[in-house]
């Protein structure tokens, strides 16, 4: 449970003055405050049900001239004298308060002014008058400073009289205040043209001012109906001070009443029992002043007698009319909610307009009745138009409704297009502002392209217009070719598509040989190349012969023509023998072995000696 020490600053005790206690076994420092609460410290924990003894360590001078307990019935002893209090702690908060004093003077004077007698008394407004009075000094003048911090004194310097009064400012109930005076006789020094100056120092403990009881009146103001056959432009109100809070007793002149009255209104009586208001009659923009002048108690919710305030205005308004209610300073009295203090009320002046017309909405305006429109100077009953179309500002005309625009017989939302895209002709559609066209997520203007050219799709560029291909500077048609050929990089020409070779009318795809062999004329087919020969897998180079030696069939000799023989490096005529009847003509002759012979110088079954070959 918690346990609070409060320390009250009473009279002679300097707020934030600390203080020493002892809870239990734990010691705690406790500032002193103002009155009532004063300041208030937590405790250490402690158990409930338990008794606490709290004791105050008393300062030299100091008396603890009051312990008070909350909830109370939980004190169970106390002695002053010791500083000394038992608790019993409940189940909630527990809150023990002292409020010490201090035997101190009231007042003191030293000094030449020690025969100077001053008192000190509060004011409602929380400052403090001193008076000095009594024989001392005489003088022509006096000075009073303050030398104590956060106080000063009004006026700081005075002529001398017999009494004066000073205002002390900023100075709390129980606090030590120092002022140093200074009085001044003019040429009454002891040498000629020289004045005679007194000092001393005057100290005052300030007291305890009684709190005046809260108070919180409220007003009210309201229009209220006036007398039939009255002038147009005739409003009365009344104004009626309520008791808010507790009740209170208020001197005479307490409660006032200001109301201001606006531009264009005239305030021609105010009258209400026990008040007197002034001046009798008020030109806006002006202000009147009504004062209760009884004294007497207002209960809680209790009302003073009503004001009753005539005005006249001119002009259709409006007017704001505000009145507030106050207390006078003199009374002592403080209003706790200031929030309820003013009531304003609005009014205008009726609009008288020419048939068919009507007062409007605003004041001074004339309007034509509900469900007609003003064309000419006439009132015209409003065309019946077909949801969703809404009458239009010309007569007869039936338009969408504000922010939606018309598509056929429907009337919707314009598309929010985001820049530089712009609403196109089309619901919902969002298109390039006239003179751009769009590319990607821009919109840009159009190339000037030269004929035959036309803008591509790329901005910027300039290409030929479909159908037709570039070449050069000129666009033409591409050329149609027969499949399996495909136009090529000469305009008209055909050609055989990529990875393929012509064969007669057939594209195809070309033949693969191992080196050293190479594609031949017939598809598929692999030859030498040209001026070799095969020879088994390889290619030699081909024989050249000198005449009139001929190569041999296989390509590797030079032989003699056919019908001719070698002799040396000639080739001659065969010889032809003679032929006997018993033998074949041009066939050898027989040898007696069954050989036959050949030509002479040959051994039989050996041809002609061949000629050596030229490579």
């Amino acid at each position: 449970m918690t346990l609070k020490v409060c320390k009250v600053a009473g009279p002679g005790i300097v707020a934030g003055t600390p203080f020493t206690f002892t809870v239990g076994s734990s010691a705690i420092s406790v500032p002193a405050g103002a009155a009532p609460a004063g300041t208030c410290v937590d405790g250490p924990s402690v158990i409930e049900g338990t008794n606490v003894t709290v004791t105050e360590t008393i300062p030299a001078g100091d008396t603890v001239s009051s312990v008070t307990l909350a909830p109370p019935g939980q004190l169970v002893s106390t002695n002053l004298a010791t500083g000394t209090a038992i608790v019993t702690i409940g189940s909630g908060l527990t809150e023990v308060t002292y409020t010490n004093t201090r035997d101190v003077p009231q007042t003191g004077v030293t000094g030449c002014l020690k025969d100077t007698k001053a008192g000190v008394r509060c004011n409602p407004d929380g400052t403090y008058t001193l008076t000095l009075s009594g024989a001392g000094f005489t003088g022509n003048e006096i000075t009073l400073t303050s030398e104590t911090p956060g106080v000063s004194v009004t006026p700081p310097q005075q002529p001398w009289a017999a009494t004066t009064s000073w205002t002390l400012v900023g100075a709390t109930p129980g606090q030590i205040v120092k002022l140093a005076a200074n009085a001044t006789q003019i040429g009454g020094g002891s040498q000629p043209g020289t004045d005679s100056c007194c000092s001393g120092e005057i100290t005052i403990t300030m007291p305890e001012c009684p709190k005046p009881p809260p108070v919180d009146v409220k007003i009210a103001k309201t229009a209220v109906p006036t007398l039939i056959g009255l002038p147009a432009g005739t409003h009365w109100f009344d104004l009626t001070v309520t008791n808010a809070g507790a009740a209170f007793n208020y001197p005479a002149g307490t409660i006032t009443v200001t109301d201001n009255i606006p531009a264009g209104m005239t305030v021609t009586s105010a009258t209400g029992t026990g008040w007197l208001c002034l001046p009798p009659t008020v030109v806006g923009p002006n202000s009147l002043t009504c004062t209760y002048t009884p004294s007497g108690t207002l209960a809680a919710s209790g009302s003073f007698p009503p004001i009753l305030v005539k005005t006249t205005t001119t002009g259709p308004g409006p007017f704001e009319n505000c009145a507030t209610v106050g207390l006078s300073a003199s009374s002592g009295l403080v209003d706790t909610d200031p929030a309820n203090n003013t009531s304003c009320v609005s009014v205008r002046t009726a609009q008288i307009c020419a048939p068919p017309l009507v007062p409007g909405p605003v004041a001074g305006q004339c309007v034509c009745p509900a469900g007609t429109t003003l064309v000419g100077r006439e009132c015209i009953k409003q065309t019946t138009c077909l949801p969703p179309l809404v009458p239009g500002a010309i007569a007869g005309q039936c338009v969408c409704p504000a922010g939606t625009v018309q598509r056929g017989r429907q009337c919707i939302t314009p598309p929010t297009c985001l820049p530089p895209l712009v609403p196109g002709a089309v619901a919902g559609q969002c298109v390039c502002p006239q003179g751009t066209i769009q590319r990607g997520r821009q919109c840009v203007t159009p190339p000037t392209c030269l004929p035959p050219m036309v803008p591509g799709p790329v901005a910027g560029q300039c290409v030929c217009p479909q159908g037709t291909i570039q070449r050069g500077g000129k666009c033409v048609r591409p050329t149609t070719c027969l499949p399996p050929m495909v136009p090529g990089a000469v305009a008209g020409q055909c050609v055989c598509p990529s990875g393929t070779v012509q064969r007669g009318r057939e594209c195809v795809r070309p033949t693969t040989c191992l080196p050293p062999m190479v594609p031949g004329a017939v598809a598929g087919q692999c030859v030498c190349p040209s001026g070799t020969v095969q020879r088994g897998r390889e290619c030699v180079r081909q024989i050249t012969c000198q005449p009139p030696m001929v190569s041999n069939a296989a390509g590797t000799g030079c032989t003699c023509p056919q019908g001719t023989i070698a002799e040396g490096n000639r080739c001659v005529q065969r010889e032809r023998p003679q032929q006997s009847p018993n033998f074949p003509q041009g066939g050898p002759l027989p040898t007696p072995g069954g050989q036959q012979n050949g030509p002479r110088g040959q051994q039989p079954g050996a041809g002609p000696s061949p000629a050596a070959p030229t490579r």
